[in-house]
């Protein structure tokens, strides 16, 4: 049985899965060392892609040291159910957080310099505004995360293939999803540091502690790694290629807008919220189908 078939009952063979959680993190901090150091000497962009998969090379690597096979990180498919799931809640979370910036006067939509731009670029120069948004709406929702999936994918193979099964196993949901979160959000450290305020570091902290709640039961709840790579791709593509460009903010809300923003962090708690209020509410059902 593999470990994400026993993330929810009794932690039997909990050394076993904390030996495998310490490999990996050991690993996955080896391995990304060189390349922080590279990133924050140069700040060469196409070092972030190569990063990106440390976790899922640390995770081969963990697997193969420890006697298991690869198929254990999720790499079957998924229900279509769950893979739009994890298209749709980024998509809806994104935007509901960036209406409420606008709706406190933090923030402008649409960016006009960015817009007309976007507009000629796609060959909607006079188009009228509504189509000119939908397109790069559109594009930013689809053909965006095409892209960004390749980079997520490492991650995700490490985060969610091998350490959300791992660290439920042994500490049961819960915390297990909060502990992916909590080394998922320390990896960011190195790059953060010299780069965000206090603030800003706290911001990015809970957003992304909260949200692996909700990474952690779709990845339990699909057998699948697929359906959070398309969340983690999603998340990415639109909000750098919609969101953020098109959104002006003012000297006052540069502190709500992207992952350090106070926006995302309160995103991120309500998906935390919903997904824990979910898992509780499985786990009542089967006790009453147990008795």
């Amino acid at each position: 049985m593999s470990a994400a078939a026993r993330a929810d009952d009794a932690p039997a063979a909990r050394p076993a899965h904390v030996r495998r959680i310490g490999i990996f993190i050991a690993l996955t901090a080896l391995l990304s060392a060189p390349i922080w150091w590279l990133h924050a000497s140069t700040g060469y962009g196409a070092y972030i892609a190569l990063l990106m998969w440390c976790p899922g090379l640390a995770a081969a690597v963990t697997v193969w040291l420890t006697g298991g096979k690869l198929c254990e990180l999720g790499w079957r498919g998924a229900p279509l159910k769950y893979v739009v799931l994890g298209w749709a809640v980024p998509l809806l979370g994104l935007v509901l957080a960036y209406a409420l910036v606008c709706a406190l006067g933090k923030a402008s939509f649409p960016e006009p310099k960015f817009l007309g731009r976007a507009a000629q670029a796609m060959g909607l120069s006079g188009a009228p505004l509504p189509l000119i948004l939908l397109a790069q709406a559109a594009l930013a929702a689809t053909v965006g995360p095409i892209n960004s999936c390749g980079r997520a994918l490492g991650e995700e193979l490490g985060w969610r293939g091998l350490l959300v099964p791992e660290a439920c196993a042994a500490f049961g949901f819960l915390p297990g999803a909060l502990l992916s979160g909590a080394v998922w959000a320390l990896w960011h450290f190195p790059l953060l540091i010299g780069h965000a305020s206090l603030t800003e570091m706290v911001n990015f902290v809970i957003l992304i502690i909260t949200i692996s709640i909700g990474f952690a039961w779709l990845r339990l709840k699909s057998h699948s790694v697929w359906p959070t790579t398309l969340w983690h791709g999603t998340h990415n593509a639109f909000r750098d290629l919609f969101l953020n460009p098109l959104t002006l903010s003012t000297a006052a809300g540069r502190l709500w807008l992207d992952e350090t923003g106070y926006s995302l962090a309160i995103m991120g708690l309500c998906v935390g919220v919903f997904f824990t209020g979910l898992h509780l509410r499985e786990a009542q059902v089967a006790r009453r189908a147990s008795r």
